[in-house]
Formats: structure tokens, sequence, C-alpha cells
């Protein structure tokens, strides 16, 4: 089984995730945007995806990833065993556990040259921020985005 067949079988497959799949197996929904003035004319980007594979070589949709929040958390994906260990205590002193940081809410987030990507979900609040990028905007203003988005839901507006 090829690493592409295991994943779609073994976590899109049971997540319901039917938007997606690995660069260059999906048509890509080019373009997004004809008019980039909003974030500075920076130009759509194109890259390389089988240079990072498992770092960036998975295309997904809000919706989809979503769908995989709700899997993850509720172990349709691993036996329930393994998600006590995964949401137990931290267990090292950093942070970062089982790909994600752990703050007050899971996160992770991605970057490649013209693409940014963070996942989080407070499950305290039930909440998740979804955000992907598939234009080069400045690293800083789209961790504003991040951190904006996350003051209005734990603060209110």
């Amino acid at each position: 089984m090829t690493f592409e067949e295991y994943v779609k079988e073994r976590l899109f497959m049971p997540a319901g995730m039917t938007n997606s799949g690995f660069a260059g197996t999906l048509e890509t929904a080019m373009p997004h945007n004809d008019d980039n003035e909003f974030f500075g004319g920076s130009d759509l980007m194109q890259y390389p995806f089988s240079v990072t594979y498992s770092s960036g070589g998975i295309i997904s949709t809000v919706d989809d990833l979503s769908l995989w929040l709700d899997a993850y958390f509720s172990s349709k994906l691993f036996p329930e065993s393994l998600l006590e260990r995964i949401t137990a205590q931290k267990t090292r002193t950093r942070n970062y556990d089982y790909g994600w940081n752990r703050d007050i809410e899971w996160s992770h987030g991605g970057y490649l040259p013209g693409f940014h990507s963070v996942i989080s979900y407070d499950q305290e609040n039930e909440t998740r921020i979804i955000l992907l990028s598939n234009f080069d905007i400045d690293e800083a203003i789209f961790n504003s985005f991040v951190s904006e988005i996350k003051a209005i839901l734990r603060n209110g507006v």
C-alpha cells in the first residue's frame, strides 16, 4: 500500500474527507482571486509539492479539515486508548506533542513559499479556526489574522 493509499483509506475516508488528496491528484482551484490588491498585489503561487510530500503535499478544504478535527477528537481514526494518551497532560516540557502545539488550544500551522495554513481547536470553548492561504502573504500579517480571530473567539468582539 502506498503512502497516498494509506492516508486515503485510513484517514480521509473514515473522516468523510471527500475533497482532500495529494498535490497532483486533485484539480486545483486556480485562480482563486484575480485582484490581489487587498493583500498587497501578491501573485498566486504554485509550488513543487513533490519536494515536501507529507509536509505540504496534501491539499484540503476548510470543510474537510473541520471533519478531520471531528474525527481526530472522537476516535474515528484510532483506538480510544490512543486518543486518551494523546489528549492527556502534555508529555514533554515543550508545548508540542503528537504534531500539535498545545497551549490554550490545540493547533498546527504550516508554511511553504506562497502558502500558509493553521488549524486550531479549543476543546473547552468548542471553537475552531481553520485558515488556508495560497498566495504569498507576509507571515506576520497572516499570524496577526490568526491572533485577532483567537482574541475575538475568547473575548468576544
